[in-house]
Formats: structure tokens, sequence, C-alpha cells
């Protein structure tokens, strides 16, 4: 336990704390299929090294936010997964599509932000989001 009334104990978080759950992983996909619906108008259907820039602080918990919200973002065909899937199981899915995006990242000790999705066309900055993970 963490306090005294934490509904969950140190196991929740198998790789250890401050580490992504299961249902954060689930959460990032999400969003990246929130992105992708959003700016579906302005991104190929297929990854564009031009159009679109990814960028993430060093840490093993950012890294994965911004490959599993890239997965959303790029899947390789529809996913149709549910989230009891993941909360139920604890498990991660075997047959997840995947379009492996480049995650660019700067040393922690010069990084101020934790998570960034760049969109460009024709070379111009287009949308630009910040996640805080």
């Amino acid at each position: 336990m963490l306090y005294p009334s934490d509904p969950n104990d140190v196991s929740f978080w198998p790789n250890g704390l401050g580490s992504l759950t299961i249902r954060g992983k689930f959460q990032h996909i999400l969003l990246g299929q929130y992105f992708r619906e959003r700016y579906s108008t302005l991104l190929n259907s297929t990854y564009v090294a031009s159009e679109i820039f990814v960028r993430s602080s060093d840490y093993d918990r950012t890294l994965m936010s911004a490959y599993l919200t890239s997965l959303g973002l790029y899947p390789s065909s529809k996913i149709n997964i549910s989230i009891d899937q993941f909360i139920t199981t604890n498990t991660w899915p075997e047959n997840l599509p995947w379009q492996p995006i480049p995650v660019h990242t700067v040393p922690k000790s010069i990084e101020h932000v934790e998570f960034i999705l760049m969109i460009y066309i024709s070379s111009k900055l287009i949308v630009f989001d910040f996640v805080s993970c």
C-alpha cells in the first residue's frame, strides 16, 4: 500500500512505481486514435517521416507513452480491443498490430517536456500537441 486507504497495492505497478500500468498503456493507444480522428485530414494513413515528429524525454514511461500513442495514430489495421481485456487479465494482447514510428530523445538533463507530437504538412508545422505524462 502507498497510503492507508489506497485501493491498489504496489503490485498494481509490476514494473515499479511510476511505470505505466496496463490501463495507462491502453489510454495512450486511445490518445493516438483521438489524434488520428482529430487530424485525419492532415495525415496520410501510413507513416510519412516528413509529416510527423515525435519526441520523448528519456524515461521508460515516457518512451513507452510515445510509442503507444504512435500505435493508436498509425495502426497497421483497425484496433478492436476492449479495455476490459487489459483490466481483467492484466496482460498485453499478443495480436496487436504495430507500425513502428521513430521516437526522438534528448538527454534528461536538458529536457523540459515529456512528450511532443508535431505534425508537418509540406515542411510547415501545422499541429503541435504537448502531452505531460
